[in-house]
């Protein structure tokens, strides 16, 4: 028997390796119960971290499944109507991978602790996930369990996991997203 956590890793568990269908179970995943810094904390972090809103953040390696491509360039488009506004991205990095010289709009974390990011997904104006390839995707939940909007790309598990309750755009299409984070920074209600 293999556990699954989404019916996306299932189908392709299936797929992948020709494990029969009825021996895969699903077992969803759920945002970490762990205790919730109080919001007071966030000012102090955000500091140490060198971050300043408005700002968008996406967490997770630098894996090229991330298209974190996708999302400079989508990027570069959003700070010419909105100057203020920078990429923050939380996660390991590659060793020797340098933060680009023409991008000042970009801050590179590496590796934060929990009560960090939860600092960084409350100040953040939206958590964006472009991902193509994602086996179920915490971060989405993690972010909407403190209620920061997601923008999602429409792929692999992503749908499954944030279902209504993102803004969704194609994994390739670098002028959606920037349409997104850009309407997302502009409207506070939303």
């Amino acid at each position: 028997v293999i556990v699954s956590d989404s019916s996306f890793t299932s189908d392709e568990v299936h797929r992948v390796l020709g494990f029969p269908q009825d021996r895969i179970h699903l077992a969803l995943l759920a945002a970490d119960d762990v205790a919730v810094p109080p919001p007071e904390a966030d000012e102090g972090a955000l500091s140490r971290l060198g971050v300043r809103p408005p700002f968008v953040l996406t967490v997770g390696a630098a894996d090229r499944r991330k298209n974190h491509a996708l999302l400079a360039r989508a990027m570069r488009r959003v700070v010419e109507t909105h100057p203020q506004a920078t990429l923050v991205m939380a996660g390991p990095r590659r060793r020797g991978a340098a933060q680009p010289p023409d991008a000042p709009w970009m801050r590179m974390l590496g590796f934060v602790s929990d009560g960090d990011l939860t600092a960084l997904y409350r100040a953040a104006a939206a958590l964006v996930t472009p991902s193509t390839y994602e086996g179920f995707g915490l971060p989405v939940l993690e972010a909407m369990r403190l209620g920061t909007p997601v923008i999602c790309a429409r792929a692999s598990s992503l749908p499954e996991v944030a279902g209504d309750a993102a803004a969704w755009v194609e994994p390739n299409d670098e002028t959606a997203l920037a349409s997104a984070i850009s309407c997302v920074l502009a409207d506070e209600l939303l």
